[in-house]
């Protein structure tokens, strides 16, 4: 379960933390009110590829984190203990940086890992369908 997402400097905005309840959460607001913007974040946290426009304007660097709850046996518990990340209360946190003048990093629980590693990760916990119709998108969270 996505549980917060936090975004600084990214596309426009500033500043922003999302949380999520455990059950059902709906995204709505007028077409320009950044709908899509949030769900760029997550494409990207996801591991989808990183272009330096994201970065917004007189910044250096953006910064998206992604918290997810995720369940005891979940099998992507396997994989993460195979690159040395151990269960932690089951949190799990996906972190990306983008950088105008440096690396662009992938963190998970902290580390830093390859993008491949990452999108693997990314890939085990949601299915993001993206925009369906102009004012509907899915998140499926796995």
């Amino acid at each position: 379960m996505l549980k917060q997402l936090f975004v600084k400097n990214f596309a426009l905005v500033e500043d922003l933390k999302m949380d999520f309840s455990a059950n059902f959460n709906v995204l709505t607001g007028e077409t320009g009110a950044g709908k899509s913007i949030v769900i760029d974040a997550l494409s990207l946290l996801l591991g989808g590829r990183a272009r330096q426009e994201f970065i917004r304007t007189g910044t250096k660097k953006a910064v998206l984190e992604a918290v997810f709850v995720l369940p005891e046996k979940h099998p992507l518990w396997v994989y993460l203990a195979e690159i040395g990340i151990e269960e932690e209360a089951p949190l799990l946190v996906l972190n990306r940086e983008l950088s105008l003048s440096g690396p662009n990093l992938c963190r998970i629980n902290g580390r830093v890992f390859t993008l491949k590693q990452y999108q693997k990760v990314g890939l085990a916990i949601v299915d993001l369908v993206d925009q369906i119709y102009a004012e509907l998108m899915v998140v499926y969270l796995l």
